[in-house]
């Protein structure tokens, strides 16, 4: 029995170191889980940190680009009202060089006209004047009156297209 004895009293010795090393081992377990648990929790927090950096810078390259495209098109509608303003000029432009055009054109119609009517009513006058030498007095009278007759209608056609082509003409809106 002594055996039995004796490794009783060994296991006995053995058993104190056995639990001060399970003791040493579940407190080094219990320090390593501790340590990757703070690695984890920075790691995490790391993480997080990043992300609202990248979240952040985002927002910014976003407001960035929405300013730029912003004043893109203020510059484009700016541009676009120039060009209208442009266009209404040169289309001004445009009627009143047609209006003086038509204008001019209708005055020298109009001279043209008159002097037709002028050089016509001459010929008819010195017609009259040249058949005059060879008839009675109270034939010249007649004639007198035919001359004046036409000299007021040429007066009055005169007149009548002189008003017309100083008429305001109704501009196109």
């Amino acid at each position: 029995m002594r055996i039995v004895e004796q490794a009783k009293a060994e296991a006995a010795g053995l058993l104190p170191q056995a639990q001060q090393d399970a003791q040493a081992k579940r407190e080094e377990a219990d320090a390593l889980f501790e340590e990757t648990r703070a690695v984890a929790a920075r790691a995490a927090a790391d993480f997080e940190t990043n992300l609202a950096k990248r979240r952040e810078q985002s927002e910014r390259d976003l407001a960035a680009r929405q300013d730029k495209a912003q004043k893109r098109l203020t510059e484009i509608e700016g541009r676009a009202e120039q060009l209208r303003l442009e266009a209404e000029r040169l289309r001004t432009d445009a009627e009143r060089r047609a209006e003086e055009m038509v204008t001019e054109a209708q005055e020298k119609a109009g001279r043209i006209l008159s002097n037709e009517a002028l050089s016509g009513l001459r010929r008819t006058v010195a017609a009259i004047i040249a058949d005059s030498r060879f008839t009675p007095v109270g034939g010249l009278v007649e004639q007198r009156a035919t001359i004046m007759r036409e000299l007021t209608e040429l007066h009055t056609a005169l007149t009548g297209w002189e008003q017309t082509a100083q008429a305001p003409r109704p501009t196109k809106g």
